[in-house]
């Protein structure tokens, strides 16, 4: 647990194994501190009666004090469609870069979507997977050369890019599977990994099949 304090300004950091540790830390550091401020001489207490907003952005993730990584979601889907819609550009259906130029564009967008889906996963909710959905049609229909009225599952079936929400889970089970492993103390080999990896598609593949055989209109 730190403490650091720049002018009227109070951070109070706490570190654990788990989140549920490193709350109750943070939860004992702040009461220690309130009750610091207040032997001070404070007139009033301020904590404990107000929410204290907490958003901090690590390593390009914004974390919120709900632990549910909504906001994060919420401001990645408008720089994802700029990136997007401005890749689109370069991309005619008429004329222009070719299939594997097209792929490769639609990899770059999917990455950015997909940095640390295995810590935010767990937060993508029905209401938030539009959020990934709307930028992946963009690029999927200029990787298929189609219109603006082509639909998102038709696009995204068509240029061979599964859900970015299904693609998530999977990396979300390598990362598990790898830190239970150093948990341990082992190292995971390559073949244990991609065996991972191949499973986690399986049920890519399965999970899209259920989709496409129950298809929601206008998607």
């Amino acid at each position: 647990m730190r403490v650091i304090c720049c002018a009227d300004d109070t951070l109070v950091t706490a570190r654990g194994r788990t989140y549920g540790e490193a709350a109750r830390l943070s939860t004992v550091v702040t009461s220690l501190v309130e009750e610091r401020i207040h032997l001070l001489g404070k007139d009033r207490p301020f904590w404990g009666r107000l929410p204290i907003p907490i958003k901090a952005k690590y390593l390009g993730l914004l974390l919120d004090g709900r632990w549910n990584f909504r906001t994060q979601i919420a401001q990645l889907a408008p720089k994802l469609a700029g990136t997007a819609a401005a890749l689109g550009r370069l991309l005619p259906n008429v004329g222009g870069p070719g299939s594997v130029c097209r792929r490769l564009y639609t990899g770059i967008i999917r990455s950015m979507a997909l940095y640390g889906a295995p810590v935010w996963v767990e937060a993508l909710t029905a209401r938030l997977k539009p959020f990934l959905r709307r930028p992946q049609r963009v690029i999927a229909v200029r990787a298929i050369r189609g219109y603006r009225t082509v639909s998102w599952t038709a696009a995204s079936l068509l240029a061979g890019d599964p859900p970015w929400e299904l693609q998530a889970e999977v990396l979300a089970e390598v990362y598990r599977y790898r830190a239970a492993m150093q948990a341990r103390g082992e190292r995971p080999s390559a073949e244990d990994l991609e065996r991972i990896r191949a499973a986690g598609r399986v049920a890519l593949i399965r999970k899209r099949t259920d989709d496409l055989e129950a298809p929601v209109p206008a998607q």
